[in-house]
């Protein structure tokens, strides 16, 4: 019988004897409520106790589940925290070195030992937090098991004397076994948010500018109808200074690169070889933004929104009309042969009599084949135009037409091959700020810096755990949860 069978059978025992005894205590004649009260719980304590026996082998797969999610094996984030030892115990012995290489020169044993003595206190608080969360993750690794079924067996134990010990142990196994595999996952996103303020700051004192004389935000380009564009660039203009940034594929964008100063700026989407014009051209920095915070290291939100002459297409396309669109509708069917059939149904006014001019850009391999217009006069003439834009091939087909009344539709078909996916332009990101980049060359400031930093994610990181085991340690039933691996 191996070790976690006896401590579950041992528990099991115990609570049999905890619900035995609080049936005894709960049917002594004696008026004394106190008695009636801990008999009355050590019954609840019984029974609750044989739950968990119970289902031990299923709170144990639950933990392992939800660290699943990360992607990670506590045996990969060991190797991890191994390897960041050895590169700053590497660092640290080659500061080391070179300290002593200083110290032969008449008078620098003191210069080296003023440095040394910060970059020492810096480097062993990571190297304690890192072997900290190792020795943590080594002890859940292999014993969590044993933990969990002596966290149980205490929580079975008669008269209460074991149920919050217990509770607190078996909490914080459950609770650490599922969240050590987030751990680089939580290091990055501290330690990714802190280096892009780290730059930002030291950029602004390059140049002599405050930290919040530059705005970075993000948004999505979307037309009148919800769609969005497949890639693209987005333009602000602000005398003669353009600041490009890409339109990824969902249509978002973001300045993080290089984020604008407090100014109004014109604005243009470039998009399958035509410039293209939001409904509103001009936008102010900051006044613009929206303060959301939906991502925390871009608090700040602006949304383009085309005018109503502009629709996108799927998969990678674009209808610019020169009068106003009321509506639009998409619809996409797939064919026999394994190309898909989409539709796009435009209701236009403009006044009768007047010159209709749409520009359907598509790329290369899907074709344009036929289109239907109601109330309409005279003929239509369809133009081709072959174009590379930023890279891609795109076929741009210019319609003429004259409608009859003040409110007409026009129906455009066109079909792609089903394994059609949106291309990527060719993009040149806006130039670095005077100054970008010259974050990392104060070495020693970086140092202290992200090393305080980093040991104040490992750390931050067990407080987590604990916040969370005191939770689950609550749930469980204790009135005074312990955190374990502190020692109180």
């Amino acid at each position: 019988m191996s070790f976690v069978n006896e401590l579950l059978l041992i528990a099991a025992q115990l609570s049999v004897l905890t619900y035995n005894v609080g049936v005894l205590l709960y049917m002594l004649p004696l008026p004394m409520r106190s008695v009636k009260y801990l008999g009355q719980r050590m019954i609840e304590d019984g029974i609750f106790s044989a739950v968990l026996i119970s289902i031990f082998a299923t709170l144990l797969y639950a933990s392992d589940y939800v660290g699943s999610f990360s992607g990670y094996t506590l045996g990969d984030i060991a190797r991890w925290l191994h390897k960041l030892i050895n590169y700053i115990m590497t660092e640290y012995m080659t500061f080391r070195i070179m300290a002593a290489l200083v110290s032969l020169v008449p008078g620098g044993g003191y210069i080296a030992s003023l440095i040394l003595l910060p970059y020492s206190i810096i480097m062993f608080g990571m190297i304690s937090s890192t072997s900290l969360m190792l020795a943590l993750l080594y002890i859940i690794s292999g014993l969590k098991a044993e933990l969990a079924a002596l966290g149980v067996a205490l929580y079975a134990l008669p008269l209460r004397i074991g149920k919050n010990a217990g509770a607190s142990l078996l909490a914080f196994v459950l609770v650490a076994n599922a969240l050590l595999h987030f751990l680089p996952k939580w290091t990055f996103f501290v330690l990714g948010g802190a280096s892009k303020a780290w730059a930002e700051t030291m950029n602004s004192i390059d140049t002599s500018e405050a930290v919040l004389d530059h705005y970075a935000f993000w948004g999505v380009v979307r037309d009148q109808w919800g769609n969005r564009p497949s890639y693209g660039i987005i333009y602000f203009k602000h005398g003669d200074s353009i600041y490009p940034y890409q339109i990824y594929m969902d249509g978002s964008y973001h300045t993080v690169l290089y984020p604008l100063q407090p100014s109004t700026y014109s604005v243009t989407v470039e998009y399958m070889g035509l410039r293209l014009e939001p409904l509103r051209q001009l936008v102010n920095i900051p006044g613009s933004l929206r303060l959301t915070y939906e991502y925390s290291d871009i608090p700040y939100r602006l949304d383009v929104e085309m005018g109503r002459n502009i629709v996108f297409l799927w998969p990678q396309g674009v209808i610019h009309v020169n009068s106003l669109v009321s509506s639009a509708i998409l619809e996409r069917n797939l064919l026999g042969n394994g190309n898909i059939n989409s539709t796009v149904t435009l209701n236009i006014e403009a006044p009768p009599g007047a010159t209709i001019y749409l520009l359907v850009s598509l790329p290369r391999q899907c074709i344009f084949y036929s289109m239907t217009t109601v109330y309409t006069v005279g003929p239509i003439t369809t133009d081709k135009e072959l174009r590379s834009w930023r890279g891609i091939p795109v076929t741009i087909y210019v319609i003429k037409m004259t409608n009859s009344e003040p409110s007409f539709n026009v129906s455009i078909n066109y079909y792609c091959p089903s394994s059609t996916t949106p291309l990527r332009p060719e993009y040149s990101p806006p130039p670095l700020r005077e100054g970008d980049g010259e974050a990392g060359s104060n070495y020693f400031s970086t140092i202290i810096t992200f090393g305080i930093a980093y040991a104040t994610t490992m750390y931050s990181f067990l407080a987590i755990i604990a916040a969370l085991t005191i939770g689950l340690a609550r749930f469980l039933g204790s009135s005074h949860p312990r955190i374990i691996f502190r020692g109180y």
